[in-house]
């Protein structure tokens, strides 16, 4: 599984060629899908950025559904400038990332309204303080004093019935 990617920003794809001894000329591409409806969103062709290292950069689509959803990026390693001929000597492969700006998950920085998840400082900063308040709760109900035991005034009852 990949990292998490937030819609409406850019990601770059990368890809190493395995074997570094390898001095032959490769050209990268990345078929990049939906990974529950397999639709694919993008096609990009990587640069070299020299020791068999392929990059390029892609702006993340919007989640529409608000509920997060899975992309596949497949880069494969082609002979030719072209993209026709695979290499016999390198297979396909495949990342999953999760597109998703959710309450909760690894996004930091999240700003501008809607619904925004809770950090764990805040979180035991508030702990803190309800816990330090239910202590002087207690200090309270033992500080105060017992009250003194009811006493039954029989003859002020027995008086009050007969008037």
């Amino acid at each position: 599984m990949g990292v998490q990617l937030k819609p409406q920003q850019y990601f770059t794809v990368v890809r190493q060629i395995e074997n570094h001894t390898d001095s032959s000329t490769y050209y990268v591409q990345a078929v990049i899908r939906n990974a529950y409806t397999d639709v694919i969103l993008a096609t990009l062709n990587l640069d070299s950025k020299g020791s068999q290292r392929f990059s390029k950069s892609w702006l993340v689509p919007a989640d529409a559904s608000g509920q997060g959803f899975y992309i596949s990026i497949v880069t494969s390693v082609y002979t030719d400038s072209g993209y026709t001929t695979k290499s016999e000597n390198y297979g396909d492969a495949e990342q999953t990332h999760l597109v998703a700006d959710l309450p909760g998950t690894a996004n930091f920085g999240r700003g501008g309204g809607g619904v925004s998840g809770i950090d764990s400082r805040t979180l035991r900063r508030i702990l803190k303080e309800e816990l330090e308040a239910l202590k002087e709760e207690e200090k309270e109900v033992e500080e105060k004093p017992e009250p003194e035991p009811m006493v039954m005034r029989w003859d002020d009852v027995l008086e009050a019935i007969k008037g």
